[in-house]
């Protein structure tokens, strides 16, 4: 069965807090009807998510890039997903690993592996990362205020509907917007999740 694979570790965790298992709760409660097993915590700050879902990949891999707290590794391929998380394995696993590895160096800390015998994936994995990077570092440049208004609207149906809950007019927050990227995220977000479910040959289309 082909699977995708996110390993996710802890940056700087000598200098931070213990939160890895409330961030492993939260993860669960948003996503687990979308994961094939529980999320496994592993030795140190390290976290293990298995899905078919590109949706709740992206998904995923989005809300822990936001912090800047994460290193994000998705891996794709085959997998055999057991009970008990540790003893799963295979190439989407292995893959997982080494892109959580690269992820720890990258200027947006995320980056996608595929099995290094799936030569028919490679170049696909290669364009998909190139266009998460790139929304990754959109979203790296959004202001506070930006954010503000990118959550309200993940709420509310309507940019009026923002201005009247942060009582400023509906231009501010259409400016708001613009300068936020949300409409170039909203389309970057679809384009990621379409190439990832192409990768994964529609498993969960």
């Amino acid at each position: 069965m082909d699977v995708i694979v996110l390993t996710i570790d802890r940056r700087g965790s000598r200098t931070h807090a213990d939160d890895v298992d409330q961030t492993r709760s939260a993860l669960s409660a948003r996503w687990s009807r979308r994961l094939r097993s529980p999320i496994a915590r592993f030795a140190g700050d390290e976290l293990q998510l298995v899905t078919t879902d590109a949706v709740a990949c992206v998904g995923i891999a989005l809300e822990l890039t936001r912090s800047g707290d994460w290193s994000v590794g998705i891996g794709i391929g085959a997998g055999v997903v057991a009970d008990d998380p540790a003893a799963s394995t295979g190439p989407a696993f292995f893959a997982a690993r080494r892109a959580v590895d690269r992820a720890k160096h990258a200027p947006t800390r995320v980056a996608i592996e595929v099995d290094v015998h799936d030569e028919a994936r490679a170049d696909g994995a290669d364009d998909l990362e190139a266009v998460l990077w790139l929304l990754v570092a959109l979203r790296d440049r959004r202001t506070r205020q930006g954010w503000e208004v990118a959550d309200l609207l993940g709420r509310v149906a309507t940019q009026r509907d923002v201005a009247e809950e942060l009582g400023i007019s509906a231009s501010a927050v259409s400016a708001r917007a613009v300068a936020a990227g949300i409409r170039v995220e909203s389309v970057g977000v679809a384009t990621v999740e379409g190439m990832l479910a192409r990768l994964m040959g529609g498993a969960d289309a």
